[in-house]
C-alpha cells in the first residue's frame, strides 16, 4: 500500500513539473508596440502624439 501511494505521489509530481515547465507562461505579449495599421489613419497619428505628450507629465512652458 505504501510503495502504491509513493508511486502515486512520484506520477503525480512528474505531471505537475511537465506541466510547469511550457515556454509559454514565460512569454509576456508586447503591449506598446505599433503597427502599420496605427499609423496609417488620422485617429492612430492623434493616440501616438496624445501618449508621447502625457509622457511629458505637463512639464515646460
Amino acid at each position: 500500500m505504501k510503495s502504491l501511494i509513493n508511486k502515486f505521489v512520484l506520477v503525480l509530481a512528474l505531471a505537475l513539473i511537465v506541466g510547469a515547465c511550457k515556454d509559454s507562461y514565460l512569454e509576456i505579449p508586447p503591449t506598446g508596440q505599433l503597427t502599420e495599421e496605427v499609423l496609417n489613419s488620422k485617429k492612430g497619428v492623434e493616440g501616438l502624439l496624445i501618449g508621447a505628450y502625457s509622457m511629458l507629465g505637463g512639464r515646460g512652458n
